[in-house]
């Protein structure tokens, strides 16, 4: 049973470095900047490039892991970079995702979480303060990236860097959610059963 929804990727950032000295020019910025820049500019289209001095380039602002590799040719096209001036090829660092979780009634974080540590996975690692972080926080071990669910039902993951693991996150995410509503719902309907007799 899903009980996540409007899941969707909102930002994909990955980097690659060419040589500095294929970047013919001295600025590239496309965009007002009302700061000075001496290490680095930014430049936009459908996507955004930080283009640092050294070469290091990161690339965000991506919706679908299909526009990566475009949106690396682009660049390398529109800039007249060959790929020989290309030292390190683009790597996937970050993928964000959010969504909602489809709330039981009388749902709070306090009692997922409680939830949570009193029935806890060996390889999951859960935190929830709400002085520090208004969110609750849940990480796995075994996989790249952590989730962050707030009291609205909302959640976000961050930190995966490929679709298996964001993937596999939302399984994780679904399978403990779907715990929470069973031993929750079982409470609800022993209290309403209680209260009818």
């Amino acid at each position: 049973m899903k009980f996540l929804k409007n899941c969707k990727i909102n930002n994909i950032k990955y980097s690659f470095k060419v040589n500095p000295k294929a970047l013919k020019t001295t600025c590239i910025c496309n965009t007002i900047r009302k700061k000075k820049h001496l290490n680095f500019c930014v430049y936009k289209n459908k996507y955004t490039y930080i283009v640092f001095k050294s070469g290091h380039i990161n690339v965000c602002k991506i919706k679908k892991f299909e526009e990566v590799i475009s949106s690396y040719k682009d660049f390398l096209d529109h800039m007249n970079i060959s790929k020989n001036s290309v030292t390190k090829h683009y790597k996937v660092e970050n993928v964000c995702c959010n969504g909602n979780i489809i709330k039981p009634p009388y749902f709070t974080l306090r009692q997922l979480y409680q939830f949570l540590t009193s029935n806890p996975q060996s390889n999951q690692y859960y935190r929830y303060n709400t002085e520090i972080f208004p969110a609750l926080y849940l990480s796995t071990k075994d996989v790249k990236g952590k989730i962050l669910i707030f009291s609205s039902g909302k959640f976000i993951i961050v930190g995966t860097n490929n679709y298996k693991c964001l993937q596999t996150q939302m399984n994780i995410l679904n399978a403990r959610i779907y715990a929470f509503y069973q031993t929750t719902m079982k409470e609800i309907l022993c209290v309403q059963n209680v209260e009818k007799c």
